[in-house]
């Protein structure tokens, strides 16, 4: 069985976030609307990666944020 997880990484630890879903298209449903949630919390300072299924952004407050999914076999 494979299940998806999203990733939301920030160069402030405390804030990381994991979510599992069980397939694809919901793992990339969540990765657009958590996209659009950065987008609106944060000032873009810079896009360093803004694909598919990653995106990695310097944001106002001079911290990283990485989103991004990974496929995982049970």
């Amino acid at each position: 069985m494979k299940f998806y997880v999203l990733h939301e990484t920030h160069s402030d630890l405390d804030l990381n976030d994991h979510e599992a879903l069980d397939t694809q298209d919901k793992a990339l449903r969540f990765f657009e609307l958590t996209k659009e949630s950065i987008n609106n919390r944060h000032e873009i300072k810079q896009v360093y990666c803004d694909g598919e299924s990653e995106y990695f952004v310097e944001v106002d407050d001079c911290q990283t944020i990485r989103l991004y999914i990974t496929e995982h076999q049970l």
